[in-house]
């Protein structure tokens, strides 16, 4: 068992994958090879290619999947600055996520970006506990700012620039 419980046979067991994701054989090989590495990040940062296909192909569901376990892949409590980045990637493709659910369901895309924004103010808690977690939090402050919470963001910005 890897990280998470993630093996390399959930792969091929746990989702039908979407067409799009099937048919990109490189980003196929990228998860299957995190799932032999068992390394969190590169678990995460397998998903994260993973819903990148996805979306351009229109699946936004099978996208947030891969998003969601990605963000499980980094739960742990020792992170590091790069985890933290890759925790701001997987909330800006989740906004992708949302962006393609406003035609066909505003109420879940809605839903979708309210727990990105839950999600981000987890993140700055935890970006705050290390001593080179301003980057992630001035990245935390642009995605908040790009979901229209200004007052949000430039508090997060003015609490950095006091620090």
């Amino acid at each position: 068992m890897g990280v998470a419980g993630f093996s390399p046979d959930d792969i091929d067991a746990s989702r039908p994958c979407g067409r799009g994701l099937r048919a990109h054989e490189p980003s196929w090989r990228h998860l299957e090879a995190a799932s032999v590495q068992g390394d969190a990040l590169a678990l995460a940062s397998a998903s994260a290619s993973a819903a990148r296909i996805l979306l351009a192909d229109g699946d936004g569901d099978e996208a947030l999947w891969h998003l969601q376990r990605g963000r499980r892949f980094l739960a742990s409590p020792g992170l590091c600055l790069h985890s933290l980045a890759m925790l701001c990637e997987l909330a800006t493709l989740k906004l992708q996520v949302a962006a393609l659910q406003d035609e066909h369901d505003p109420q879940a895309a809605r839903h979708l970006r309210d727990t990105t924004r839950d999600d981000l103010f987890d993140l700055v808690r935890r970006a705050l506990e290390l001593t080179d977690g301003t980057p992630a939090v001035l990245q935390a402050a642009d995605i908040l700012q790009a979901l229209g919470d200004t007052v949000d963001a430039d508090t997060l910005r003015h609490r950095v620039l006091q620090s």
